[in-house]
């Protein structure tokens, strides 16, 4: 499905619509919309309530990617961060 964002700048005016046959799509709760200058648009849908099925051969090949931080990042943290979670005690 091509869909179509459509607004008059208000959330009331706002809607995102199948572009060949003008219906709403169902479900969309959140449209975030984005453009900067010499980049191109971006747009984020929040949509509820829709089956899917998601096939994949390396999703632990993925994993590693979604954490941005690195153990040198660590060097980072206050030393009252580091302490609380050096602690060995059970108290």
């Amino acid at each position: 499905m091509k869909i179509k964002i459509i607004s008059d700048g208000t959330s009331q005016g706002t809607s995102v619509v199948d572009a060949e046959s003008g219906e709403v799509v169902p479900g969309v709760q959140l449209v975030n919309f984005t453009c900067a200058v010499g980049e191109a648009p971006e747009a984020f849908l929040h949509v509820v309530g829709i089956s899917c099925e998601i096939v994949t051969e390396a999703a632990e090949a993925l994993m590693p990617d979604l954490n941005p931080f690195q153990v040198q990042d660590l060097d980072m943290l206050p030393d009252e961060i580091k302490d609380f979670f050096n602690d060995d005690s059970t108290d």
